[in-house]
């Protein structure tokens, strides 16, 4: 008894600190319909809520998709709908087909299941529908109607997916049957958000998610109607002012994103524009009433975090490169911020590096350091052909190591391969005896040239068509890279003097 009697102390002492936590975590939407982890989705969940853009979940089974989903429509206490599109058919969304009196067009008989009534649907399981399904889903999701007919009380279209099969094969699962979802689909969502699952939770959250299954229902810190309202204020106020910036913002990223592959469609891009507005929103909303005061307007967090997930990529399973997706926002962003008449935002707008050095070269005298610098660090890097980087590299260096300041960085990118073309390395190199005829005429060439200034720019493309063959073993290569260092030398020589 004595024991029994420690235990329930002890799991009362816990359950406190655990309810203590709770209201210590500051999550107003979230942590109040029983979710841990997913504390950073807040403001993009919110923002899909005022926006009531439609929203889809992907992640793997037993995350909380369908329980986040069912639990907020309830909070909302909305008429809502729920169909596994896996296992229905057209019939159960729409009732029973039957001939209308003047047996011109057809009506449908109510069902229990039936959409007409519905101000949320929910979706699961939707990228294992059958094709001709998915078809009437679109104009379901993306335009609240059925067969034409306007679904006048609809406002939420929610969905959940598990990962597709081509991104989910791990140690653990492989979802087999899990489809991409169909690309015109997946571009009718406005947010698609990957979720946590356990083992992204850490520790504490890992308890809280046991601890919670006994807890009931969670009282929200604000009411949830004051939640939305506020937000939904602040969303309609920045859409009846044009954001320039934004617009601005977006134009640009599309471009930056094509460069890495990564194409949107016009949908897309005005659905990402609204998303920015409202995640915005939620963002200042949120803090505001966590804190009590307003928010340091920062825009550039906003547009990242909606960009992040806005993406359709995901559920189609061929999610971009990260890296890539920031990179395109900080150049976007950067370009934005930069005044259009600027000499730099000018420069940041060249897409080709070599065109892109040789007009900062050119405006060295009124450029930054860094910009100057950030432009022949990208001249490099934009190219894994040695003979073209070699090339770029050197004739850079010959034409402007006299008359240009550059910062350490930029330095350092051209030592990195300067170092073995001006100093050629002596180590032994099997050459075929047809190799042996382009390096002998070539040593010779060198030789003959009387002109002191031509003999120095011979012999160093001697030593690029060198070290052009140590790399890749092809004297094509090498005749190649001095043709390219020659035509580069003149052009950078020219921007030098200009």
């Amino acid at each position: 008894m004595a024991e029994r009697k420690k235990a329930l102390v002890k799991n009362a002492g816990g359950l406190k600190a655990y309810a203590k936590a709770k209201r210590g975590s500051g999550a107003l939407l979230t942590k109040p319909l029983g979710l841990e982890g997913w504390d950073h989705l807040e403001a993009v969940l919110l923002a899909a809520v005022v926006s009531e853009t439609p929203l889809l979940l992907v992640g793997p089974h037993g995350c909380a998709k369908s329980f986040f989903l069912e639990k907020l429509a309830k909070a909302l206490g909305l008429e809502y709908r729920f169909y596994n599109t896996s296992l229905i058919n057209y019939d159960d969304l729409v009732g029973i087909p039957v001939p209308s009196q003047d047996r011109k067009s057809l009506e449908y008989i109510s069902i229990p299941s039936s959409i007409w009534d519905a101000e949320v649907v929910f979706m699961d399981e939707i990228n294992r529908t059958r094709p001709d399904l998915q078809n009437k889903i679109f104009p379901i999701i993306h335009e609240r109607r059925v067969q034409g007919v306007p679904l006048e009380k609809l406002r939420f279209r929610w969905a959940a997916m598990n990962p597709p099969a081509a991104d989910s094969i791990s140690d653990e699962v492989c979802y087999l049957g899990a489809d991409p979802l169909d690309t015109a689909l997946a571009d009718r969502f406005g947010f698609i958000v990957e979720v946590p699952a356990w083992k992204d939770l850490n520790q504490e959250e890992r308890r809280a998610v046991l601890a919670d299954q006994f807890s009931g229902d969670h009282p929200f810190p604000v009411a949830l109607d004051r939640l939305i309202e506020t937000a939904r204020e602040r969303f309609d106020g920045l859409r009846q002012v044009r954001q320039y910036e934004i617009e601005d913002y977006l134009i640009l990223l599309s471009e930056e994103l094509a460069k890495a592959g990564v194409t949107l469609s016009t949908r897309r891009m005005a659905m990402l524009h609204a998303n920015i507005l409202a995640l915005h929103a939620a963002i200042e909303t949120l803090h505001e009433l966590k804190s009590g005061r307003k928010r340091r307007e920062n825009w550039g967090a906003s547009a990242w975090t909606a960009l992040r997930y806005s993406l359709p990529h995901i559920a189609e399973g061929t999610a971009p490169e990260p890296v890539k997706i920031r990179s395109a926002h900080l150049q976007a962003w950067k370009l934005m911020q930069t005044s259009n008449d600027s000499a730099e935002r000018a420069l940041l707008t060249v897409s080709d590096p070599v065109e892109r050095a040789l007009k900062a070269v050119r405006g060295a005298k009124v450029l930054p350091a860094e910009t100057l610098g950030a432009a022949v660090i990208n001249l490099l890097a934009s190219t894994d052909d040695m003979a073209e980087r070699g090339a770029r590299c050197l004739a850079f260096y010959l034409a402007s190591h006299t008359r240009l300041t550059l910062p350490n960085t930029a330095l350092a990118a051209l030592h990195e391969t300067l170092s073995g073309i001006l100093t050629p390395s002596s180590s032994y190199i099997k050459v075929q005896d047809s190799q042996k005829v382009f390096f002998v005429e070539m040593t010779e060439t060198v030789k003959s040239v009387k002109n002191e200034e031509e003999r120095i720019v011979a012999h160093h493309a001697m030593n690029l068509a060198e070290w052009v063959f140590e790399k890749t073993g092809r004297t094509l290569d090498s005749k190649r890279a001095q043709a390219r260092f020659r035509e580069l030398y003149r052009k950078f020589s020219a921007a030098c003097a200009a």
